[in-house]
């Protein structure tokens, strides 16, 4: 779906009409985030804070995405300003979200519920089989996600 934008050189300061500067094509659909949910997440050893954003098709209300984000942080020391060759400014310590779609197998490209209630349910829903799954809970062999029942399970599941 092809959507045309227009750029316009607004200036509230005058009385004269906008002029159009330029024009853009959006090729890819556009989606409205509508809802975040962030927890954190206990796997065996490890902790992670996650991120859910689920998004809605701004043409056809039907239609989701949704987005996980993995809380991790890197120490970034900038290498400018300088003093006598070394970083004037100490190292810090900066939280980045580094995204995780792969976990979701069906939720993260665009998907049809009937409501915002029941797009959130189906992204949770998948979650949880993922969580299942990495928990080793699902007894199929391999254990590859995508082929266990804990995410086969998914398509059954309203």
């Amino acid at each position: 779906m092809r959507h045309r934008a227009d750029c316009r050189g607004l200036d509230l300061s005058s009385k004269r009409k906008p002029r159009r500067t330029a024009k853009h094509d959006v090729s890819e659909e556009l989606f409205n985030l509508i809802k975040v949910t962030e927890f954190d997440l206990q796997l065996g050893e490890e902790s992670f804070r996650i991120r859910v954003e689920l998004t809605q098709s701004h043409l056809e209300r039907r239609r989701f995405r949704a987005n996980v984000w993995r809380a991790e942080v890197y120490r970034i020391q900038s290498t400018f300003p300088q003093n006598s060759g070394r970083p004037q400014h100490e190292p810090s310590d900066e939280l980045v979200w580094v995204n995780w779609n792969e976990i979701l197998r069906t939720c993260n490209k665009a998907f049809v519920s009937p409501s915002v209630a029941r797009a959130g349910e189906a992204v949770f829903n998948e979650l949880y089989a993922w969580i299942r799954h990495s928990r080793g809970e699902c007894d199929s062999k391999p254990h590859v996600w995508g082929e266990c029942a804990a995410s086969k399970e998914l398509t059954t599941r309203g």
